[in-house]
């Protein structure tokens, strides 16, 4: 059992940090800056949990699951890759620890949602998107209908 004093338990001001986390939604350049491997899932499948910020100033912006086993580990693989893992020398995609996504980059698009009643931003499956992810780099023209196109 943990003990503490009341003096343990008082906020100094140094303490105090002020955040600058994203609370819009959007589509934002984000790096994975966290990282966790859950374990398994209520269903009994491993899943890791990863959370974003973004490149330019590192606000927090959302966190994402991803889940390895069970009917649909196709969509995190192919969020892994939207991220940029790397292929291996047979051409299939290789990552042995959830830390080694920290630093990949895509962009993600974000809608407010609520999690165990806290208000907060998650991923969202956008048109042009893949479950709100694009890769990094990647340049989605605007094109509204075909009598936009000048030819």
């Amino acid at each position: 059992m943990p003990t503490w004093t009341e003096e343990e338990m008082e906020t100094k001001e140094e303490n105090i940090k002020e955040t600058n986390d994203i609370t819009e939604a959007g589509r934002y350049a984000v790096e994975v800056t966290y990282t966790k491997d859950k374990g398994l899932n209520r269903n009994g499948h491993a899943y890791w949990s990863i959370g974003f910020s973004t490149v330019d100033d590192s606000s927090f912006v959302c966190y994402d699951n991803l889940t390895l086993e069970g009917d649909m580990p196709h969509i995190a693989f192919k969020k892994m890759s939207i991220l940029g893992v790397d292929k291996d020398e047979d051409g299939n995609y290789n990552i042995d620890l959830v830390d080694a996504l920290k630093g990949k980059r895509c962009f993600v698009t974000v809608q407010k949602g609520e999690y165990n009643g806290k208000k907060k931003l998650e991923a969202y499956p956008a048109k042009g998107t893949f479950f709100g992810y694009e890769p990094f780099g990647a340049v989605s023209p605007k094109v509204e209908s075909e009598e936009d196109v000048p030819f």
